[in-house]
């Protein structure tokens, strides 16, 4: 934990915000591991800030997408709907030669979990459509 505070502080003096962006995003991992969800959600939001601000939509997709998660993980998943859905936007956007299937099915599993069977089934069948098995990761 020290380590990534000393390269935030690092990031943040020499006007850094795409690796400060990154250093947040990668200290999610560490709150996860101690159980602090709120400390990742702030990490999250602050990377998301810093993604919208460079125009910078892989760090914008991943930070709304592991944000989501969290959310979901905490049972706030009206919070975590809008923000699965911008995460599976831009990855449609900006790496559709590329389909990111572990946004499509984080946005079924938040949809399944309020009861939007229809919107869940909407993104199974994306990616089944989008996504050739061989082609995606195990843990999707």
């Amino acid at each position: 934990m020290v380590a990534l505070q000393g390269a935030l502080g690092l990031c943040q003096r020499e006007g850094d915000a795409l690796h400060r962006a990154a250093t947040l995003i990668n200290r999610t991992f560490l709150w996860r591991l101690r159980g602090d969800l709120g400390g990742a959600e702030r990490d999250l939001r602050e990377a998301i800030t810093l993604g919208r601000e460079l125009g910078h939509a892989q760090v914008e997709r991943w930070s709304v997408g592991q944000l989501a998660e969290c959310l979901h993980w905490m049972g706030r998943e009206a919070e975590a709907l809008p923000l699965a859905r911008r995460a599976h936007a831009l990855g449609l956007r900006f790496f559709g030669e590329h389909p990111v299937a572990v946004d499509a099915v984080l946005l079924a599993r938040v949809c399944a979990a309020l009861g939007d069977v229809a919107g869940a089934r909407a993104q199974l069948d994306w990616l089944a459509t989008h996504c050739a098995p061989e082609a995606t990761a195990p843990n999707t």
